[in-house]
C-alpha cells in the first residue's frame, strides 16, 4: 500500500517520552514513522534498545551531526515516503481523532490543513496554554474573517505541529526548517503558508502540546535571543519584498532588549540583520522607538498591577 502520511518526529534525550509519543500514532499501512534522534547522550539513551528500531512502519535515524530539531526535521523529510507530511516533538502526543482525521484527508486537494491544538502539563495533565490557544482563535475566526485568518495560518503560525503539508509542496519549492538553536521552524510554516496554492481548516484538535521546565522553549538563552533577531528579521525582510501584509517587528523588540541587556547578542544580531539588507539608520530608528515602547508597556503593566490589588 501507498504511504499516505510520513509523521517526523526529532529526538533528543527523552526516550519514554518519546514512547508515549510514536504509541499516540495509529499503526496503519498508510502511515510511517519517521524518527531522527538529535546525537542523544548515551547516559540518558541506552542505544543498544532503542525505541520502536526494527519495527514495521518505523524508520529509525541515528544522526551524529547534533545540528538540532531543524535539522533533524530536514533529514527525516528526506527520508520520507509520504503524500502528506506531518511534525511532531517527541515530548507532545496526538489525540484519539487523530485516526479519523488521517481516514478523512487521505485524497484532500488543499495543500496544507490546519488542525486545532490543546495543551497539558507533560507530568500532571493539567491543562495549560501554548500557541495552540492562538492558533484555535485563527481557526475560529475563519468563519467570521476568512481572510485575515487564512493570512495568520499561514504566514504568522509559525510552529510545525497541528497540519498536515504536502510533500510535493516542500520539495517543489526546496523548503526546509533552519539549522538554528531555536525558532528553527518558522522559516518552514511561513514559506509552506506562502507557496501553498490552497488551505483548509479542522476543527478537531488532533495534536496534543505539553509544557516542560526543561523544554528549549521554556529556555531563553542568548541563543535563543540570537535565533530570534535572526528568524525574525529574516521574515520581516520576506513579507516586504513579497508584498505581505504583517507587520513583523519581534526581531526589533529582542534587538533593543539585548542591547540594554547583553550587549554581545545585541551585536551579532545587528551585523546579522546588517548583512541581510537592514539599514544602519533604519535600526537606530527601530531601537529608539522600541525602547519607548518597552518602557511604556512595563509602566502600564505595572499600573495595572497595583490598580488589580486596590479593588481586588
Amino acid at each position: 500500500m501507498d504511504i499516505s502520511y510520513s509523521i517526523i518526529i526529532p529526538h533528543k534525550n527523552i526516550p519514554d517520552l518519546l514512547v508515549r509519543c510514536v504509541r499516540s500514532i495509529p499503526r496503519r499501512p498508510d502511515v510511517e514513522i519517521v524518527i531522527v534522534d538529535d546525537n542523544s547522550s548515551p547516559d540518558k539513551v541506552d542505544f543498544s534498545h532503542f525505541p520502536f528500531v526494527g519495527e514495521e512502519g518505523v524508520q529509525v535515524i541515528l544522526d551524529k551531526t547534533g545540528l538540532g530539531a531543524g535539522h533533524a526535521r530536514n533529514v527525516g523529510i528526506s527520508h520520507a515516503h509520504g503524500r502528506w507530511l506531518l511534525f511532531a516533538d517527541a515530548d507532545d502526543f496526538f489525540n484519539y481523532c487523530f485516526d479519523e482525521a488521517l481516514t478523512r484527508y487521505q485524497e484532500a486537494a488543499a495543500d496544507i490543513i490546519y488542525f486545532r491544538g490543546n495543551c497539558v502539563d507533560s507530568d500532571t495533565y493539567e491543562c495549560g496554554h501554548r500557541p495552540n490557544k492562538v492558533l484555535n482563535r485563527w481557526i475560529a475566526l475563519m468563519d467570521r474573517d476568512p481572510a485575515r485568518a487564512e493570512l495568520m495560518l499561514r504566514c504568522n503560525f509559525g510552529e510545525p505541529w497541528c497540519k498536515m503539508v504536502k510533500a510535493e509542496l516542500v520539495r517543489s519549492h526546496n523548503i526546509c526548517f533552519d539549522e538554528l538553536p531555536a525558532r528553527n521552524d518558522t522559516h518552514f510554516s511561513y514559506l509552506a503558508g506562502y507557496y501553498a496554492r490552497t488551505i483548509a481548516t479542522d476543527p478537531h484538535a488532533i495534536y496534543c502540546v505539553t509544557v516542560r521546565s526543561a523544554s528549549i522553549s521554556r529556555c531563553k538563552t542568548e541563543l535563543f535571543k540570537l535565533s530570534t533577531i535572526k528568524v525574525f528579521g529574516t521574515s520581516a525582510r520576506f513579507f516586504r519584498e513579497h508584498k505581505v501584509p504583517i507587520s513583523e517587528r519581534r526581531h526589533l523588540e529582542q534587538l533593543t532588549r539585548s542591547f540594554w541587556q547583553n550587549k554581545e547578542t545585541y551585536r551579532q544580531g545587528r551585523d546579522y540583520l546588517l548583512s541581510i539588507g537592514y539599514s544602519r539608520s533604519s535600526l537606530r530608528l527601530a531601537l529608539c522607538y522600541m525602547s519607548a515602547y518597552i518602557v511604556l508597556w512595563q509602566v502600564a503593566f505595572e499600573l495595572g498591577t497595583r490598580l488589580r490589588k486596590l479593588v481586588g
